[in-house]
């Protein structure tokens, strides 16, 4: 002990000598220095002048950065906030295998996990595919766990894809449907995923007919997306605490469309082609409000035409819902409403964990049902514990 004392001493003088040192030479080198500056500023105003104007320049730029980077920080702010309480969701146990792989294409890359259930599909048929998209600060893996539509979906034989975003794209993991470089067809990450899904019904021989597309938040609004610019591939979607199609252009007006402030809705155009879509809302969400659920209901009813209403209230998992499904002149079940009370900014009747909510009814069963069912008199999910309240038209 006493020579480590000793040594450590032994460096502190040395320390200090070596200080020293630096010092005298630092005073030294300064009057050199002020002849430099000197002889610098000789030109005269014309080269401080230009200087200034440079960091005028600078500083703008900064500032531009500053404001873009703010908005978008807010987004994530906004979304990841519970995040930070709730406890991550335990891997459930899967009868069928999850794979994880990666795909690339002129757009960019992206890393997924896909679902091949145990069940085989039906004789003379091909297996149908629901793509998944998560929230911001989620990755594939955390959305499987807590939706839980991989167990569910081995119940109708169905593969289920998780794209999963990249840091590099997006340091918060959204998706960026804000922009409009990921809005439009062929490009960007709906070119992205449309191409992975394309792949691997080609590769699978999976059921082309059959290929559903679903998110929450950031996820759902990229669903959204791809049931505008790809209808011809996705024939329904699912928006769980989602938004309009074009609702934002920047990372700004996306903060002010979660709040309910969207562009005009003509500005977003008209639908080339109808897709049946589930819209999911909690009526306590903070993040998304929920009128955006009311305007992506009056978006996707836009290229149906007329359509009638029937409504039905109950209880499910300690949750009351409102059911609003609107039907065209032959019956058909296109575009389908939940409204649940008490609701956040969560997937509701998932498993425990971030932006999964165990109460209510469970979207991932609300889902399937509407995806496979076409528009059929599907029952309430998890009937057994539905307590009606009321129904009306």
């Amino acid at each position: 002990m006493r020579a480590a004392l000793r040594l450590a001493g032994t460096v502190s003088a040395a320390s200090r000598r070596l200080t020293a040192a630096s010092g005298a030479t630092a005073k030294k080198a300064r009057p050199a220095a002020k002849n430099v500056a000197a002889t610098n500023r000789k030109p005269g105003a014309t080269k401080r002048s230009v200087a200034t104007s440079g960091t005028a320049k600078r500083n703008a730029v900064t500032r531009d950065a500053a404001s873009a980077g703010t908005s978008r920080n807010r987004i994530a702010s906004s979304l990841s906030a519970s995040a930070q309480t709730r406890p991550a969701a335990a891997t459930p146990l899967l009868a069928g295998a999850m794979e994880t792989g990666c795909f690339r294409n002129v757009s960019g890359t992206r890393a997924y996990r896909l679902y091949r259930p145990l069940a085989p599909p039906a004789a003379g048929t091909r297996p149908p595919l629901v793509v998944m998209l998560h929230g911001c600060a989620q990755d594939a893996e955390h959305f499987a766990a807590t939706t839980r539509m991989a167990a569910e979906a081995e119940t109708y034989g169905c593969w289920v894809l998780y794209p999963e975003q990249s840091i590099s794209a997006n340091r918060h993991r959204c998706w960026n449907w804000f922009d409009p470089a990921h809005q439009e067809r062929g490009a960007g990450e709906p070119a992205i995923v449309a191409g992975l899904v394309r792949k691997l019904v080609r590769v699978h021989r999976l059921d082309a007919r059959r290929i559903f597309v679903a998110g929450l938040s950031a996820g759902a609004a990229l669903a959204v997306v791809l049931g505008r610019t790809y209808p011809e591939l996705f024939r329904g979607i699912g928006a769980c605490a989602g938004m309009p199609y074009a609702s934002a252009r920047t990372a700004t007006t996306a903060v002010l469309a979660m709040r309910g402030r969207h562009r005009p809705a003509h500005e977003a155009g008209a639908a080339a082609r109808p897709v049946r879509t589930v819209v999911i809302h909690g009526d306590r969400d903070r993040t998304v409000v929920p009128r955006n659920a009311d305007a992506l209901v009056a978006q996707a009813l836009q290229p149906f035409g007329e359509t009638a209403v029937d409504s039905e209230s109950g209880i499910a998992s300690g949750r009351t819902f409102t059911r609003m499904r609107h039907r065209t002149a032959d019956g058909c079940v296109v575009v389908e409403q939940w409204k649940i009370q008490e609701a956040g900014h969560a997937w509701p009747g998932g498993a425990a964990g971030a932006f999964s909510d165990p109460l209510g009814p469970d979207a991932s069963t609300i889902m399937l049902r509407f995806f496979l069912g076409a528009g059929a008199d599907d029952p309430v999910p998890r009937v057994a514990e539905v307590r009606p309240v009321a129904s009306g038209t």
